[in-house]
């Protein structure tokens, strides 16, 4: 969590990096392993309290992007809409108190 979310920092800095290092660090920013599909469609049942079916026409198994936060999802709701689904990963809240608790260890030491 922390190291990737430096690693994703870093990759926008590019007044301060030579641009090969913002290239390859820029594949942090949204190319991070997906949660597997079963994952997915667990957490979206649990949090709409609904099956997937019920609340979708169509849902594709193969995110558009994947994040440290979350991942995203095209789908079609049952009235044909079409819709992206973002779908936050179940250790986010996890990672997030982590980092956290990273960055203020690493300003103390910055002081």
């Amino acid at each position: 969590g922390f190291y990737l979310k430096l690693g994703q920092i870093l990759a926008s800095k590019t007044d301060m990096l030579p641009q090969p290092y913002t290239e390859s660090l820029s594949r942090l920013l949204d190319r991070l392993p997906p949660a597997p599909f079963r994952v997915v469609r667990r957490t979206i049942q649990a949090e709409l309290d609904a099956p997937l079916e019920a609340l979708f026409r169509e849902l594709d198994p193969f995110p558009l992007a994947s994040a440290t936060i979350a991942q995203v999802h095209r789908g079609q709701l049952p009235d044909g809409r079409h819709v992206v689904v973002k779908v936050q990963h179940r250790s986010a809240r996890r990672m997030m108190r982590s980092d956290l608790a990273n960055l203020v260890a690493l300003s103390g030491l910055m002081e």
